[in-house]
């Protein structure tokens, strides 16, 4: 009997364990001061951060960002007024997240954000963007400057992205404890007692 309450007992402090994991995720502030920036290819600008499990690139290397004229932002430039100069935000892992904010400190005509689920806002204000539940569930945010004309330079200046992993339902974690205590119970029931 004793060896029952035990096994019980496990099987009650893993579901319940595991209904806690559930809970414990957290939001990420993408500061572009405490993550690490990659060169590629050499020399031709800083154009990749990573931070707390998430990327920000620029989808054309040939232009780069301008960390050493923004330090501690997210500085892109499009020079060469080409129709639009596009940035990337995922998850390192691809999993969903939730875009919750972001700063504009620059952008001389202003951004576009479009999520990979259709999600679309232009704005041209700066200071903090806040964004809609439209922009909840995604994997990948891009970025455009809409600069026009040829020869036009346009910079935008972003910084504190506020990213929200999206959590697995706790759903999901209950039924798993669930399915534990059957399978444990299964195994009881197969003992033959002695």
């Amino acid at each position: 009997m004793r060896h029952k309450t035990t096994t019980a007992l496990m099987f009650l402090f893993a579901g319940l364990g595991l209904i806690t994991v559930a809970g414990t995720t957290h939001a990420a502030i993408l500061d572009f001061s405490s993550g690490t920036f990659l060169d590629r290819p050499p020399g031709a600008g800083l154009d990749y951060y990573a931070q707390d499990g998430y990327i920000v690139e620029i989808a054309d290397p040939g232009h780069n960002t301008s960390m050493g004229t923004c330090p501690g932002r997210w500085c892109f430039d499009n020079l060469w007024g080409v129709p639009a100069e596009t940035t990337f935000l995922t998850s390192a892992d691809g999993s969903a997240f939730d875009l919750t904010s972001l700063q504009v400190f620059q952008s001389a005509q202003g951004l576009n954000f479009t999520a990979d689920g259709g999600a679309f806002l232009n704005s041209t204000d700066l200071g903090t963007i806040f964004f809609g539940p439209e922009f909840q569930d995604i994997t990948l945010l891009r970025i455009d400057i809409p600069c026009r004309g040829p020869g036009a330079s346009c910079r935008v200046t972003l910084d504190n992205i506020d990213v929200n992993p999206v959590p697995i339902p706790a759903a999901v974690w209950l039924f798993g404890s669930g399915l534990l205590g059957l399978i444990g119970l299964s195994r009881k029931r197969r003992v033959i007692p002695s």
